[in-house]
């Protein structure tokens, strides 16, 4: 199938209080720093978008804005990018080169490796690998259109260059968090979940040391008496709220509410509402205090929509939630008076952009699972087990903690979930992909 590929500003849904692709874009990377998706408005920031001739089902898709910053008709697997095109790239997202590559997802792949912003206050951050150990880029009606094995060996050396020396300063941030929330325990779990994915032995200090900033390093030994290790991570957490009814979530849960939205515990489930007349699509949320040993975790609940009016109400579990701002990725689904749907956002400061959606394949009082699935920079969403959508962003690391979030547009709505859990996977004798790599590029 044949795509227009360009370079557009997010739109802004006043209505929905969203950011969005533009009309007819079904393919999205998100370039734009963190302080633009953050912003609760339009965005000044850009985005890799490709409008495909015909849509999957329903015939031919709309045609892209005439102002789009055009990247090339055809297949970004197989088209060879002019001089012109990437100083457009350049210039358009502030790069300190041209990207480089045969093809133009080369050049995407290299915009999110060694062009990338470790920081994402610039630019976007670069892509992590997967617990598989790769690097991919998704894109809606494509698949997978660009993939690498990663070699963690560069990254653990003393002088790390490129995209490598990126990955590293992201990760080295990430275990700085993990610190300041979890102190020495907690970095040694995430970091002993880092070494078994890559198969490193936790004996090979003078490699995963170099994960760590020197400060950081000199916290840790001092704490522990000249002495700090990686250890093997055991993480994971439900709430099936089998509890008295209350008008919170209880101790363990955080907050975040707008207006007149309440979480409650109600007949041994967590039930989503709107008290008050009016509508409002400002994103309210929870969050689970306790974290786990690795960003690469999903999250889950089970879902029921019940007394529903007209209008729709939305809300689903948040994975990489972080331990003081409403930032995450959310499996949102959304009802309405007729049925139910899977779409996949991000929430970043509270400020959500919708990164994929999906036509409604449930009936709105049906019982489902909905799962959001974060593997590097490889997001998924599940609906009772299969997998509606798998999108690429960078945007959001190292956020080792689930919840539950919603949208709440009309009085009288009730959202219920139950048997909600957080799970990175990895037992307490290593993840299977570090059993699996284990004598590999150690």
């Amino acid at each position: 199938m044949a795509h227009t590929y360009a370079l557009y500003p997010w739109s802004w849904n006043s209505l929905d209080l969203c950011h969005e692709p533009p009309l007819g874009a079904f393919a999205v990377l998100d370039l734009r720093p963190e302080p633009e998706q953050a912003r609760q408005g339009q965005s000044s920031g850009w985005g890799f978008f490709a409008w495909p001739d015909t849509i999957p089902g329903n015939g031919p898709n709309v045609a892209p804005p005439s102002d789009i910053i055009s990247l090339g008709y055809g297949d970004c697997r197989e088209l060879q990018p002019s001089t012109a095109t990437r100083d457009e790239l350049r210039l358009k997202l502030g790069l300190s080169s041209n990207p480089a590559g045969t093809t133009l997802i080369d050049c995407v792949s290299d915009i999110l490796g060694s062009l990338s912003d470790p920081t994402g206050q610039n630019g976007p951050k670069p892509l992590l690998p997967t617990r598989e150990g790769s690097l991919e880029i998704h894109l809606a009606t494509h698949s997978r259109v660009w993939g690498q094995v990663f070699d963690a060996n560069p990254m653990l050396s003393t002088l790390a260059t490129g995209k490598h020396n990126r990955i590293r300063e992201v990760i080295r941030t990430d275990l700085e968090t993990a610190n300041k929330n979890g102190g020495a325990v907690l970095v040694s779990k995430v970091l002993g979940g880092l070494l078994d994915r890559w198969g490193v032995d936790y004996s090979q200090s003078v490699k995963w040391r170099n994960l760590l900033r020197g400060p950081l390093l000199a916290e840790l030994l001092a704490n522990g008496g000249g002495r700090f290790n990686p250890r093997k991570p055991q993480t994971s957490y439900s709430d099936a709220f089998t509890r008295a009814d209350s008008a919170t979530l209880g101790a363990s849960w955080t907050q975040f509410l707008v207006g007149t939205n309440t979480m409650e515990v109600v007949s041994n489930a967590c039930a989503i509402k709107r008290s008050s007349t009016g509508g409002s699509t400002a994103f309210f949320s929870s969050r689970y205090d306790s974290d786990v040993s690795s960003s690469d975790h999903w999250c889950q609940a089970a879902f029921t929509a019940t007394t529903l009016t007209s209008s729709n109400l939305r809300g689903g579990p948040l994975a990489r939630f972080d331990s003081s701002a409403q930032t995450a990725y959310w499996a949102y689904c959304e009802a309405n008076d007729a049925s139910n749907g899977l779409d996949t956002f991000k929430v970043v400061a509270g400020a959500t952009t919708s990164l994929a959606t999906q036509s409604p394949t449930n009936a709105k009082s049906k019982p489902w699972t909905a799962k959001i699935d974060c593997s590097g920079s490889t997001i998924s969403s599940y609906e009772n087990g299969t997998q509606r959508s798998v999108v690429t962003d960078t945007s959001i690391t190292g956020n080792l903690r689930g919840g539950l979030g919603g949208i709440m547009l009309t009085a009288g709505n009730t959202l219920t979930f139950d048997d909600w859990s957080v799970d990175d996977g990895i037992t307490a004798g290593g993840s299977i992909y570090g059993m699996l790599l284990m004598g590999c590029g150690t």
